[in-house]
């Protein structure tokens, strides 16, 4: 928005309220399927001022070049968002390894803290403490336990001596055998008696040091239940945070209960579903039975469309087949078209009418390269006189014998009198072959005679010949009618051209 604000604080010529259409507008003006266009009010002084055109074409009366400028606003938030976003990120990524020391110092107790430090918390060391104190506790339980029973053993073991040692000495005998020792009767040699009181000795002396093993463990057993009270007593000050760690455990028990209440309620809320699901399943098998009747009825259908496709395949052969007949028809439809449109241009060449209208109809049907190529070489020398026309044979003829050849006799250099030439240019009126020389040598007579014979003859060439060698005066007098019969026998040449064309293009 901030960004749309300044781009229309640069504008401030620009009318950004939408256009209105003037009422001179006509409907005919626009095309159809089109949205009509909104014609800017040149009477408004913001426009004016915006309008572009030099002084020069102001004055000319051009109308002037009015640019719209469309601002959009309020589109970039969203980009803005993500961008401080992103910047947020990157910051906190680079502070990171600065503040990690004094967040663990301060607030390293708190899970989420440790966690997004990547480190143990306070609370998860504290229960690593205490399950090392729970297993030390019970190792010193089992060594008391059997401490206990070899002290039990012991006591046993030296009341057991106190009493055989007390019979004996009470009654002045030797002890009997009994309680695993081995014992001698009255009637003992001194050798026995010596040997049961050796016996006896070893077996003190067993005890003593036993017994006295039995003092060093409970030493040691001392030391370690003292080791144990100072851990329990650095333990003490943690009490606190034990009986935090308790509560939270006391109240992630109850938001457990919570939660597994609200899985009874969703469990209950989940029965209608899944009695939905059971009916939807239902329904899906009895769907299921449809689709595969309908697939039964499918493969059917595949089957009659293998048919159909091969009909349509044989359908698509007879119509290539057909093209090609038609193609084969509209090429000699085409041709005959061609040699029709040679023939009537032949037709109009033998005429004096123009036929400028029949060359280009020739040029436009004719549809294959090299025939066009062809064409356009026989039409070439005839475009020069398409606009204009040529004379007939016929009116040469007679242009020459009733115009050309009295002029040229009238100003050819023989002494005939005038009556005579008056003669001859009656009679050149009336025909030309009565176009006699009287006397053979004047040139000029000689080659109008040739002419005169030549066009009766129609020999237009022998004619042209003959006109062509005239000099001087009599030349310049037989110019226009010798470029006419020049380009009638352009014509010729390029109709016998053009007909030959044509026969060839309707044999075909």
């Amino acid at each position: 928005q901030t960004a749309g604000q300044d781009a229309s604080a640069t504008q401030p010529n620009v009318d950004q309220s939408p256009p209105q259409e003037t009422p001179s507008a006509s409907p005919s003006s626009e095309m159809p399927g089109e949205e009509p266009r909104a014609r800017p009010d040149l009477r408004s002084p913001d426009l004016r001022s915006d309008t572009r055109g030099s002084d020069d074409e102001r004055l000319a009366g051009s109308p002037p070049v009015v640019e719209k400028v469309i601002v959009k606003r309020g589109g970039g938030w969203f980009a803005t968002l993500v961008a401080l976003l992103a910047l947020a990120v990157a910051v906190f990524t680079l502070l990171l390894p600065s503040v990690q020391p004094w967040l663990q110092a301060h607030y390293g107790h708190i899970e989420p803290v440790a966690f997004v430090l990547g480190q143990k918390s306070e609370m998860d060391r504290l229960r690593e403490q205490l399950a090392l104190m729970d297993r030390q506790t019970g190792e010193l339980a089992k060594r008391l336990d059997a401490e206990e029973a070899t002290s039990s053993s012991a006591a046993e073991r030296m009341a057991r001596l106190d009493a055989i040692f007390g019979s004996g000495a009470a009654s002045g005998t030797a002890p009997v055998a009994g309680a695993g020792l081995p014992g001698v009767s009255a009637e003992a040699t001194p050798a026995e008696q010596q040997a049961w009181r050796d016996a006896v000795s070893g077996r003190i002396d067993a005890l003593a040091v036993d017994f006295a093993a039995v003092i060093a463990l409970q030493q040691q057993t001392a030391e370690d239940v003292a080791a144990l009270s100072e851990g329990l007593t650095g333990v003490e000050p943690l009490g606190g945070e034990v009986q935090a760690l308790l509560q939270r455990l006391d109240q992630g028990d109850a938001q457990v209960a919570e939660t597994k209440a609200a899985i009874a309620a969703l469990t209950e809320t989940v029965e209608p579903l899944r009695q939905a699901d059971a009916d939807a399943s239902a329904k899906a098998e009895a769907i299921a039975s449809e689709v595969a009747a309908l697939a039964t009825r499918l493969d059917g259908l595949e089957t009659q469309a293998k048919a159909a496709d091969a009909s349509v395949m044989e359908a698509v052969g007879k119509m290539s087949a057909l093209e090609e007949v038609i193609g084969g028809w509209k090429s000699a439809i085409e041709n005959v078209r061609l040699s029709q449109a040679m023939f009537h241009l032949t037709d109009v060449l033998e005429t004096h009418a123009v036929f400028s209208r029949e060359i280009a109809y020739v040029r436009n049907i004719s549809q294959d390269e090299a025939l066009s190529q062809r064409i356009g070489a026989l039409l070439e020398p005839l475009a020069v006189y398409a606009d204009s026309g040529v004379a007939t044979r016929a009116e040469l003829r007679d242009s020459f014998s009733a115009i050309v050849a009295p002029k040229l006799l009238a100003v050819s250099n023989d002494a005939r009198p005038w009556l005579d030439r008056m003669r001859s240019w009656v009679g050149g009126m009336i025909a030309a072959e009565t176009v006699v020389a009287s006397g053979g040598g004047d040139p000029t007579r000689q080659l109008v005679n040739t002419a005169s014979r030549a066009l009766s003859e129609d020999d237009l060439d022998l004619a042209i010949e003959a006109i062509g060698r005239l000099e001087g005066q009599p030349a310049m007098v037989a110019q226009r009618w010798l470029v006419e019969a020049q380009a009638r026998r352009v014509l010729d040449t390029q109709s016998t051209g053009l007909a030959a064309l044509g026969m060839e293009l309707a044999s075909k």
